[in-house]
């Protein structure tokens, strides 16, 4: 769980590059989710997670930024853990805008259209808050 936590932490704590993100407060909070799909999930499936991730959930007016994607194929460490399909860090100002976007019309939407294809059993959710 521990190296889950530092590869959340220091991707969340990197200055965002896209021109779409908003600014984070200096008090920001990390959402970090890894998830791993059903077996039976179709390939394409993976992909249209992603561009939802982006399409969808960055809408959220709580959300500040959104970074999602598979994990690496080359391996910086032997810790390094590959066992997900997809990891996402929503990040929001605090714990009022966590449950902004969890109550969102687009988080549910989101969560309705792809939920059935996650592995709940493999859910990984993690939330921290930036240190200061």
């Amino acid at each position: 769980m521990y190296r889950y936590l530092t590869l959340a932490a220091v991707l969340a704590c990197t200055t965002p590059t896209l021109a779409e993100d908003k600014p984070v407060s200096a008090g920001g909070l990390a959402h970090v989710v890894f998830f791993k799909m059903k077996a039976d999930t179709p390939a394409a499936a993976v992909d249209e997670v992603i561009a939802d991730c982006k399409k969808i959930l960055a809408k959220i007016p709580a959300v500040r930024s959104v970074k999602v994607g598979r994990p690496t194929k080359e391996k910086a460490e032997k810790f390094v853990k590959d066992d997900y399909d997809v990891a996402l860090i929503v990040m929001v100002d605090d714990y009022k805008g966590l449950l902004a976007y969890h109550k969102d019309p687009l988080h549910l939407k989101f969560v309705e259209k792809h939920g059935k294809l996650f592995d709940l059993d493999t859910l990984r959710v993690f939330d921290f808050i930036q240190a200061k």
